[in-house]
């Protein structure tokens, strides 16, 4: 009976040890759980926040892209423009060109006719013809820049060389 009252009481004595150690031991892993929940409850608003982010690159990126179309297709709008109005002026030079040159020959002529009056001319005259000569040559020389402006149309000049001289007009 002893025996059986110490295998009794080593048993009790085990079951309280083992109930003592089980609920030290599920204080500890309930500490654990909660430390493992927390750190799931970090991860998924860090991951929520990536994705936000990953969002609101891909949304401002788009922006972007299309501001980017607006423009170029704007630059593309102006270059066409400019072509086309290059390509008018370019157009109507030639035709321009040899009305300015039968002007200058007109004048040429004009001036010849002057010169040859010049010697017979008394000095009243000569003095009227001398003005009158060095208003054709004045004449002459804005038809001549005329010409030479028609003709450097036909040149390629870089849009960087011609912008600030056409702006300033």
């Amino acid at each position: 009976m002893l025996s059986n009252l110490k295998l009794i009481l080593g048993g009790a004595l085990a079951m309280l040890m083992f109930g003592g150690g089980y609920s030290l031991g599920a204080r500890k892993v309930d500490a654990l759980e909660a430390q493992i929940e927390s750190i799931k409850n970090a991860g998924n608003e860090a991951e929520a926040k990536l994705k936000k982010s990953q969002e609101d690159i891909a949304k401002t990126l788009k922006d972007k892209e299309a501001e980017y179309a607006k423009q170029a297709q704007q630059l593309k709008t102006a270059a066409d423009q400019r072509t086309k109005d290059l390509a008018a002026a370019l157009a109507g030079a030639t035709g321009r060109i040899a009305t300015l040159q039968a002007q200058v020959s007109s004048v040429d002529a004009r001036r010849t006719q002057l010169v040859a009056e010049l010697s017979a001319a008394s000095e009243a005259e000569k003095k009227k013809l001398k003005d009158q000569i060095a208003t054709l040559d004045q004449e002459k020389k804005a038809l001549v820049a005329k010409v030479d402006a028609n003709e450097c149309l036909a040149l390629a000049v870089p849009a960087v060389v011609i912008g600030p001289l056409v702006e300033r007009r």
